[in-house]
């Protein structure tokens, strides 16, 4: 053979060994096995407090199916990991995704990620990334949740913090927005004597009065002369309480033949506010199958209401509706979904 012969040859094994090689893995493996295109990733530099997110490509390169049986993080509970699916066909691709959560101290970070098949020859498999954590910009919280609000108790306030990046002292926040007409934040530069080691801010953020009753999401935007992260967005939620709640919240009728008439009882229950409660109105149904009354006052802090299914041939399947509960003030109605399964 020439030299010129065996130079190629050479370069050819090189490149086999080289990114080809998963692919050259394909190959046929008695019963599952499975072979990742790489096992360490370096995902480089990231901010402290952000989530980084990262994928590992595998294939099964055996000649039967592959079962992904666990995922497992051996190194922290700031990690979690997603398989494209469990089951994998002979030379079917797939891939494990993996989010990060970065720590808020700087420095070095080595994560360790355990993959469990039914391959007989190599059942866990080990996946590592690593990486650089610099301070980009963090506050605490990472959310603001005001938990159960009563809607009498508005306005409410959460305080928060926020840090600078690493070596930039001149940071500012230039200004702040609610989400919504429902909020309002305000922030000012920390006073340097209390916080010598990192340039800070102290903000606020609160609800007004108004917030319709249910779940409230939303979020703070906070603006800022950092290149990299100009604008912060600090996710806000709350659950808003009525002077009354509904137990049980959802009522399902279960199995209903047609013709037949079955009732079940909604207790409404003060929200525990010393204030002159809001009287219920009336009652409402949205529903063809569904109706409603206010039943006797049971005390000053509870009331019942008599919800009826009466089905016909017309509600056949899956009936669904919503008790909806007005009250004399005008104030947002309590809204309860109502199912029933009907039968002929």
């Amino acid at each position: 053979m020439s030299w010129r012969k065996m130079l190629v040859a050479l370069g050819l094994v090189v490149l086999s060994t080289g990114t080809g090689y998963f692919f050259a893995q394909l190959q046929k493996a008695e019963g599952p096995a499975i072979s990742f295109q790489d096992t360490l990733v370096d995902f480089g530099t990231a901010h402290a407090n952000r989530t980084i997110e990262l994928e590992f490509p595998f294939a099964n390169v055996g000649n039967s199916a592959l079962i992904i049986e666990r995922v497992e993080d051996s190194s922290c509970a700031c990690t979690s990991t997603l398989p494209s699916g469990r089951r994998f066909e002979p030379g079917q691709k797939g891939s494990i995704k993996v989010r990060y959560r970065a720590p808020y101290a700087p420095g070095p970070v080595l994560r360790r990620v355990t993959v469990e098949t039914n391959a007989p020859k190599d059942p866990n498999v080990r996946l590592a990334f690593h990486g650089k954590i610099e301070r980009g910009i963090s506050w605490v919280p990472l959310a603001i949740d005001f938990g159960s609000v009563q809607h009498r108790a508005l306005p409410v306030e959460r305080a928060f913090k926020v840090y600078a990046p690493s070596g930039m002292d001149d940071f500012v926040i230039d200004s702040v927005q609610g989400s919504s007409d429902f909020t309002t934040a305000t922030v000012r530069r920390a006073v340097p004597e209390v916080y010598r080691i990192l340039p800070h801010y102290e903000g606020v953020v609160g609800l007004r009065p108004g917030i319709p009753l249910g779940e409230f999401s939303g979020k703070v935007s906070l603006h800022t002369n950092c290149s990299t992260q100009p604008v912060l967005n600090i996710p806000l939620k709350a659950t808003m309480l009525g002077d009354w709640r509904a137990r049980p919240d959802r009522l399902a009728f279960g199995r209903i033949s047609i013709g037949d008439s079955t009732e079940r009882k909604i207790e409404l229950i003060a929200n525990g506010t010393t204030d002159p409660l809001t009287v219920p109105a009336k009652v409402d149904v949205e529903g063809s199958c569904f109706s409603a009354r206010l039943a006797d006052q049971t005390g000053s802090s509870s009331l019942s209401i008599v919800v009826t299914a009466e089905p016909d041939r017309e509600d056949v399947g899956n009936a669904v509706g919503e008790l909806v509960v007005y009250f004399v003030d005008d104030s947002t109605p309590l809204r309860v979904r109502l199912s029933a399964l009907v039968v002929d």
